[in-house]
């Protein structure tokens, strides 16, 4: 398995919340993400993602991530398009702590994303047990972003859409054969 692409925790000032179960019916976020862009030439099979997570209050339920084609500018206003491509394990969100803590979300069905192409990864609240009171909560980069993507969430008041701030995430793959010579994985 390798990293296909991160931004660090390190970089976090902030914490955005996920209060509304998805999709959205209110102005509160029922899911948030990253747009990115794979490596130019290399092709990798997705097997999971981390986010930088805290909980609030005790929300339960399961969530997951989710893989989607991209839409707009990465780096500006990118956002989901189109069905989910892939979509990780579930992941009880009780057993998040009250402290941020990087939480992997894993692909028991990897997905082969193409080289040089616009992906979205998303942080998604499927089920129940999430409100105002009890919810998700995920590290965000407020003051400096620096990375080459950007943060992106859905709610009921304008669907998904993307803005210049960066989330703390990681995207790991397992690299592939590209242009007739296979490449090997390194862990």
């Amino acid at each position: 398995m390798a990293l296909i692409t991160s931004y660090s925790e390190a970089n976090v000032d902030a914490y955005h919340e996920i209060q509304a179960n998805h999709p959205s019916g209110s102005g509160s976020a029922s899911a948030r993400g990253m747009a990115f862009t794979t490596p130019a030439g290399l092709k990798y099979t997705l097997t999971s993602a981390k986010f930088y997570l805290k909980k609030i209050g005790s929300p339960t339920g399961n969530v997951t991530a989710q893989l989607f084609a991209s839409t707009g500018t990465v780096g500006t206003d990118a956002a989901p398009t189109g069905s989910v491509l892939a979509t990780s394990d579930n992941v009880d969100v009780s057993g998040f702590l009250t402290e941020p803590a990087l939480i992997t979300f894993t692909l028991s069905t990897p997905y082969e994303m193409d080289a040089d192409t616009d992906y979205c990864i998303v942080f998604v609240n499927p089920g129940s047990g999430i409100d105002g009171d009890n919810y998700p909560s995920m590290g965000v980069d407020e003051s400096s972003p620096t990375y080459s993507g950007n943060r992106l969430l859905y709610n009921l008041d304008s669907g998904w859409y993307g803005t210049s701030l960066d989330y703390a995430f990681y995207v790991y793959g397992d690299l592939e054969e590209v242009g007739g010579s296979f490449l090997l994985n390194f862990v």
